[in-house]
């Protein structure tokens, strides 16, 4: 390592540039979980299947709704649409919600977490 950093010519700057990230918060947690904005939710896996399973529900609760209504269309979208919307905003809820427990609780017993 320290012929490669003489050939790149980093000399003593080289410990600032290659030090961890985390080396200032020696003792305690960074939150490395899920810190993004609210689109963020929908790019983790977690995210994906929560759509696929609203859509899933709102079509389900569509067709039911177009067959009672004696094959409406107008019926079978409204209710459809209104059924994976709330669909996706519980789930993407619940998502949340798990994501601040996490960063919330200390991996380990005495350790500090910080919050941002």
């Amino acid at each position: 390592m320290s012929r490669f950093r003489r050939w790149m010519g980093l000399g003593a700057v080289a410990g600032a540039l290659f030090a961890s990230p985390l080396a200032a918060f020696a003792g305690a947690r960074h939150p490395l979980a899920y810190t993004g904005g609210l689109w963020q939710g929908f790019l983790t896996v977690a995210g994906m299947v929560g759509v696929i399973t609203a859509v899933l529900a709102g079509s389900a609760a569509g067709l039911l709704a177009g067959i009672a209504a004696g094959h409406s269309l107008v019926a079978a979208l409204a209710v459809g649409a209104v059924v994976a919307i709330a669909a996706l905003a519980a789930l993407m809820r619940h998502q949340h919600l798990a994501w601040k427990k996490v960063i919330s609780t200390p991996e380990f017993p005495g350790e500090e977490v910080i919050s941002k």
